[in-house]
């Protein structure tokens, strides 16, 4: 029997990219849990206990449309799942690049163990950011809190809208 070769019919080679995915999907490392999997040096695990600490949800109480920009109020109601109080220092809108919403707002909101508060922040973002807000999309909501333990925690949650009832 002979050898197989590259231009025999009966054997093809793989494609660099498809021979790698195949690798890939072959290799130890895939059948391990994401939590298992190596860890650059320097990045803390995620800390699955602090997920849900906190929900929230939106209503958009102004508008003011600048052309460029849009200058928008919003009532947000924020929910503390923990048994601990939680004290909110700092909000923020973290938006794509294009979406340019402006920098974090102090804020002061303490939340007691499974509360609910609510604040109005004021934020400038741009008419395609909006136009996506009214049509439900969940705003990404940075938030700075401290949390009961004393740490500092910088969380970001999605925003929902909330409907408004009549």
């Amino acid at each position: 029997m002979k050898p197989f070769t590259k231009n025999d019919s009966r054997f093809t080679l793989p494609r660099p990219a498809a021979a790698f995915a195949l690798l890939l999907a072959l290799s130890p490392l895939s059948l391990l849990p994401a939590s298992a999997a190596p860890r650059p040096a320097g990045r803390p695990a995620p800390d699955k206990s602090a997920a849900n600490e906190l929900r929230g949800s939106y209503q958009v109480v102004s508008v003011t449309d600048l052309g460029a920009e849009v200058h928008v109020t919003l009532h947000i109601r924020l929910t503390n799942a923990t048994a601990s109080t939680l004290s909110i220092t700092k909000v923020g809108l973290r938006l794509a690049p294009a979406a340019r919403g402006q920098a974090d707002a102090a804020a002061s909101l303490p939340l007691g163990p499974r509360k609910t508060g609510s604040i109005d922040q004021d934020f400038t973002i741009s008419p395609q950011a909006y136009r996506a807000w009214r049509k439900g999309v969940p705003i990404p909501l940075a938030l700075t809190y401290d949390s009961g333990s004393g740490r500092t925690v910088v969380r970001t949650i999605a925003l929902v809208r909330q409907e408004v009832a009549e």
